[in-house]
């Protein structure tokens, strides 16, 4: 544990020390900046949406430009996003091609029950079996996304909202369970693999590139 923390606490010295020189520089008031996570590099398309439409819907960044590492910005334009929430799930078995032969299944008599010969043969429920048991589980959500400008005392001005919880979202895994067929399976797979049915961070920046791109 102790090699793990070393290096994060001198990269949190590093960044500390670095916002420090940033206020020790005078305020410049023709300049602003854009906090982005990494997820968008410099010189991504999504940099130049921002610089281009900023200015035209927030009067303070009008006639200003972003400044580099080493400057003190009057202002500073901030990404947010907020857990992902109001989880739904839907299952729905994914059907490969159906059987065609309906004299063969008309003709199947109980003895030939491959899955349980005391009860009636049901060839859906042999056809469900043999298909591998492969689901299509999506999974709806919301989130928040906003652009939030603030100035050099850390005072909000503008909150530019780009995402509401008022939209829904959605994902989709396409899963195989192994074993017979079992409409419960699905459930027992959320359960147990929340991780692998719901959004990533990934996922919700993708979204938020759209919207930004949109504007």
């Amino acid at each position: 544990m102790r090699k793990i923390l070393l290096p994060t606490v001198s990269l949190l010295l590093l960044s500390v020390c670095l916002s420090a020189q940033k206020k020790s520089l005078p305020v410049n008031e023709r300049k602003y900046s854009i906090n982005l996570p990494d997820y968008w590099g410099k010189g991504n398309k999504v940099w130049q949406v921002l610089i281009d439409k900023l200015p035209l819907v927030c009067e303070e960044l009008k006639d200003k430009e972003v400044c580099g590492d080493d400057c003190n910005p009057k202002y500073t334009v901030e990404l947010y996003l907020t857990e992902p929430g109001d989880y739904e799930y839907y299952n729905k078995v994914v059907n490969p091609a159906p059987y065609t032969n309906t004299r063969h299944l008309a003709s199947t008599s109980v003895s030939a029950n491959p899955l349980n010969r005391n009860t009636p043969y049901n060839p859906e429920r042999e056809y469900y079996s043999r298909s591998g048991n492969t689901w299509k589980i999506t999974t709806t959500y919301n989130f928040q996304a906003f652009l939030v400008l603030v100035d050099n005392n850390e005072k909000v001005l503008t909150k530019m909202v780009l995402i509401d919880t008022d939209e829904l979202w959605q994902i989709a895994r396409t899963v195989n369970l192994s074993g017979e067929f079992n409409a419960h399976a699905p459930s027992r797979y959320i359960e147990d693999n929340k991780e692998k049915v719901t959004p990533t961070l990934f996922d919700l920046f993708a979204i938020v590139e759209e919207k930004i791109m949109a504007l």
